[in-house]
Protein backbone atom coordinates (compact mmCIF):
# COMPACT_ATOMS: atom_id res chain seq x y z
CA UNK A 1 0.00 0.00 0.00
CA UNK A 2 1.22 3.54 -0.90
CA UNK A 3 0.18 6.64 1.44
CA UNK A 4 -0.56 9.46 -1.05
CA UNK A 5 -1.38 12.86 0.17
CA UNK A 6 -4.19 14.82 -1.04
CA UNK A 7 -5.66 18.34 -1.20
CA UNK A 8 -8.29 18.56 0.56
CA UNK A 9 -11.98 17.86 -0.66
CA UNK A 10 -15.04 18.87 -0.51
CA UNK A 11 -18.09 16.32 -0.84
CA UNK A 12 -21.85 16.19 -1.45
CA UNK A 13 -23.36 13.52 -0.91
CA UNK A 14 -25.38 11.70 1.83
CA UNK A 15 -24.29 9.10 4.53
CA UNK A 16 -25.64 5.95 6.99
CA UNK A 17 -24.83 4.14 9.83
CA UNK A 18 -24.98 0.46 10.14
CA UNK A 19 -23.65 -2.92 10.72
CA UNK A 20 -22.58 -5.82 9.03
CA UNK A 21 -25.35 -7.91 10.39
CA UNK A 22 -28.11 -5.27 8.99
CA UNK A 23 -26.83 -5.63 5.63
CA UNK A 24 -27.58 -9.14 5.20
CA UNK A 25 -31.43 -8.62 5.15
CA UNK A 26 -32.98 -6.28 2.81
CA UNK A 27 -35.56 -5.11 5.48
CA UNK A 28 -33.17 -3.41 7.58
CA UNK A 29 -29.94 -2.89 4.84
CA UNK A 30 -29.37 0.58 4.49
CA UNK A 31 -26.49 0.74 2.17
CA UNK A 32 -28.36 -0.40 -1.30
CA UNK A 33 -30.74 2.30 -0.16
CA UNK A 34 -27.85 5.34 0.84
CA UNK A 35 -26.39 4.42 -3.13
CA UNK A 36 -29.75 4.34 -4.84
CA UNK A 37 -30.76 7.33 -3.40
CA UNK A 38 -27.03 9.12 -4.39
CA UNK A 39 -27.55 7.58 -7.76
CA UNK A 40 -30.97 8.96 -8.46
CA UNK A 41 -31.52 12.23 -6.70
CA UNK A 42 -27.82 13.97 -5.83
CA UNK A 43 -25.45 12.73 -8.72
CA UNK A 44 -27.38 12.75 -11.75
CA UNK A 45 -29.26 16.73 -10.47
CA UNK A 46 -25.68 17.97 -9.21
CA UNK A 47 -22.41 16.76 -10.40
CA UNK A 48 -22.72 14.15 -13.40
CA UNK A 49 -19.47 13.61 -14.53
CA UNK A 50 -17.31 14.19 -11.16
CA UNK A 51 -15.28 12.06 -8.90
CA UNK A 52 -17.84 9.41 -7.08
CA UNK A 53 -16.24 8.61 -3.69
CA UNK A 54 -17.51 6.05 -1.09
CA UNK A 55 -16.50 6.27 2.52
CA UNK A 56 -16.26 3.82 4.98
CA UNK A 57 -15.33 4.85 8.39
CA UNK A 58 -15.80 5.53 12.14
CA UNK A 59 -16.04 1.58 12.76
CA UNK A 60 -17.36 1.05 16.35
CA UNK A 61 -15.24 -1.93 16.54
CA UNK A 62 -14.84 -4.97 15.02
CA UNK A 63 -16.77 -6.55 12.05
CA UNK A 64 -19.67 -6.66 14.09
CA UNK A 65 -20.00 -3.37 15.10
CA UNK A 66 -21.15 -0.21 13.55
CA UNK A 67 -19.09 1.68 10.99
CA UNK A 68 -20.71 5.19 8.89
CA UNK A 69 -21.08 4.80 5.14
CA UNK A 70 -20.90 8.12 2.59
CA UNK A 71 -21.55 8.15 -0.48
CA UNK A 72 -20.13 11.29 -2.11
CA UNK A 73 -18.95 13.40 -5.56
CA UNK A 74 -16.21 16.11 -4.82
CA UNK A 75 -17.49 19.83 -5.46
CA UNK A 76 -15.62 21.59 -7.28
CA UNK A 77 -15.53 25.58 -5.97
CA UNK A 78 -17.73 27.00 -8.78
CA UNK A 79 -20.44 24.37 -8.11
CA UNK A 80 -20.86 25.63 -4.22
CA UNK A 81 -23.93 28.18 -4.99
CA UNK A 82 -26.13 25.40 -6.64
CA UNK A 83 -25.50 22.87 -3.95
CA UNK A 84 -28.39 21.98 -1.94
CA UNK A 85 -27.57 22.79 1.99
CA UNK A 86 -28.68 18.58 2.62
CA UNK A 87 -26.30 17.42 0.29
CA UNK A 88 -23.36 18.56 1.89
CA UNK A 89 -21.52 15.88 3.58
Amino acid sequence: MQVVDCPVLSLIGTSTRTKNADEVDAATAKIMPLWQHFSQNIYPEQLAGNVVYGVYSNDESDASGQFDVIAAVEAKEQEGDNIQESAIV
